[in-house]
């Protein structure tokens, strides 16, 4: 399978949860000040530049991508997997995240404001008076009722009930009930769009025609080649100081990196590993995160299952060699996880302990659980993921006497596996984080999604999920309780870290590269030339 699955399948993941809909919170009462639900993001190591400039203008950025796959419209009916990235060009949202001293913070965007009501179950929107959509009609409150609404018929939104239009710039959206990660809801993944263009044009021509109110406007679209815009000249934010933008859509990595060094391309994308090593020393701008963490879950929660014993599990985590893995497949870009989160969460505990290659423990587990002798288990990878970290999977298991079949299945067949089939044996699956890890806990472990059903989830663990969930705001120490019992319960297997990484030649400033909740969401306004 093709690296370049990677990043979709992690915004899917996390899209999953986002149009998810909420869930329970405490009555007390609160005015969300614009900087609200805080949480540390992904460490980013940069770069070779010290202190901006000022700002010039003109020029184009062309920005080499690594696949086109979904569409150009919105979360209501169309954006999603690569191209959420090119959306980002043309669309805004109500709050945007934005990492400040290292901690993830919600902020105004098309929103100057917002209010939880006290018994959490509606937020009001205070709106931005001076915006219009790039075909010259108003944002208001009614635009976003109208997209809203959109969301809710979707059925991407279950526990978004209406939207009430209070005054030209004051929207209310009434929910059944309230989790701390609704903020991200309300950000990237519900994109505000024109309901006029939508009107006139109908939504296929909307998929590949995004008319928003981001700093670029759109000029053309050429699916699996590139897509350009122009320079909004109404902008109502910083920038944009560009004349336009031009993604190109390069999926192998040997021509994405040719064309940098060529200077076909001013911007690329990449993953931490192989490729991150490739780029060290070829002298570009270098931007570099662990975002997600890959895990191995077991199918503990069939009770004829070999996973159903504790014991096993411990096996299998001792069994494998995480240590080597970072530095023999990550080529020393990735660093050995022994807790499932990672690093660039701010709840990732620096001094957690986790249990250590030892294979010889690996072997007295399985005896003690009557195993002595092995037994047999299939490994489902997931697509994106490293196969060689599979087949090393598989190469030390059979040290220890399990015996391991790999089964490759395309993205299709894989999400309906994902996503409500029972299944046996071990995945490799990736835990991604947006700076609020909750999402993840809530996809995998609250019980309440139909996914990876098959892997253990205890009455302890689920209590204390929900816990951290329903809390008004993040709260680190929470997350934190539930990642250490899914360590002592041995529920899952933190295997290795990866991230997208992004590049740009030395001429390339701002863009807000790792100041955003993912490193490839950015503040495209404010990019410039000095060329």
């Amino acid at each position: 399978m093709k690296s370049y699955l990677f990043i979709a399948i992690t915004f899917v993941l996390i899209a999953i949860l986002a149009l998810s809909g909420c869930g329970e919170t405490t009555s007390t009462s609160t005015q969300l000040s614009p900087a609200t639900s805080s949480t540390t993001t992904t460490s980013t190591a940069t770069t070779t530049s010290t202190s901006e400039p000022t700002p010039k203008t003109g020029g184009t950025l062309t920005l080499l991508w690594r696949g086109a796959s979904g569409s150009l419209g919105w979360a209501a009916e169309g954006t999603s997997g690569e191209m959420i990235h090119t959306a980002q060009f043309f669309y805004e949202a109500l709050v945007k995240d934005v990492r400040t001293g290292g901690e993830l913070k919600y902020e105004p965007w098309l929103a100057t404001s917002w209010d939880l009501a006290e018994d959490g179950k509606s937020v009001t929107f205070h709106l931005r008076n001076d915006v219009k959509f790039h075909d010259g009609t108003d944002f208001n409150a009614e635009a976003v009722k109208w997209n809203y609404e959109h969301l809710i018929a979707s059925g991407k939104q279950p526990n978004w009930i209406s939207v009430d239009v209070v005054d030209e710039y004051t929207a209310r959206l009434n929910m059944t009930e309230w989790q701390n990660t609704a903020m991200y809801q309300f950000g990237n993944v519900s994109y505000i769009v024109s309901p006029t263009a939508y009107e006139t044009n109908g939504v296929e021509w909307l998929n590949v025609h995004p008319v928003g109110t981001g700093p670029f406007v759109f000029e053309s679209f050429e699916q699996d080649v590139s897509c350009k815009g122009v320079r909004n000249p109404d902008y109502w934010g910083e920038g944009p100081y560009l004349d336009g933008i031009e993604v190109k859509y390069v999926p192998d990595w040997s021509a994405r990196k040719t064309a940098m060094q060529t200077g076909e391309g001013d911007m690329t994308v990449f993953e931490l590993g192989k490729e991150s090593f490739d780029m060290e020393s070829l002298g570009f701008q270098l931007y570099t995160s662990a975002e997600s963490l890959y895990s191995v879950l077991m199918s503990g929660a069939n009770s004829d299952s070999p996973f159903a014993n504790q014991k096993v599990r411990e096996a299998v985590e001792y069994a494998i060699d995480r240590e080597d893995i970072a530095s023999g497949l990550g080529f020393g870009q990735w660093e050995a996880p022994y807790q499932n989160i990672p690093r660039s969460d701010s709840a990732w505990d620096p001094d957690f302990m986790g249990r250590k290659y030892d294979p010889e423990k690996a072997k007295e587990l399985l005896k003690e659980a009557g195993y002595e002798e092995g037994f047999s288990t299939t490994l489902y990878p997931m697509p994106g993921s490293n196969s060689d970290c599979a087949i090393a999977v598989q190469d030390y298991l059979s040290k220890v006497g399990i015996t391991v079949d790999i089964e490759n299945w395309d993205p299709g067949r894989f999400f309906q596996f994902f996503n409500g089939q029972t299944w046996e044996g071990m995945v490799i699956a990736v835990m991604p984080t947006n700076g609020n890890y909750n999402f993840t806990l809530l996809m995998l472990y609250s019980g309440t999604r139909p996914i990876f059903v098959s892997s253990l989830i205890t009455p302890q663990l689920k209590e204390v999920v929900m816990e951290s969930l329903n809390s008004r705001e993040i709260d680190i120490s929470m997350i934190r309780e539930a990642v250490q019992i899914m360590h002592d319960q041995c529920i899952a297997i933190p295997l290795y870290e990866a991230g997208l990484c992004v590049a740009t030649h030395d001429y390339v400033h701002g863009g807000g590269i790792g100041e955003r909740g993912l490193m490839v969401t950015l503040n495209p306004g404010t990019f410039w030339l000095d060329k």
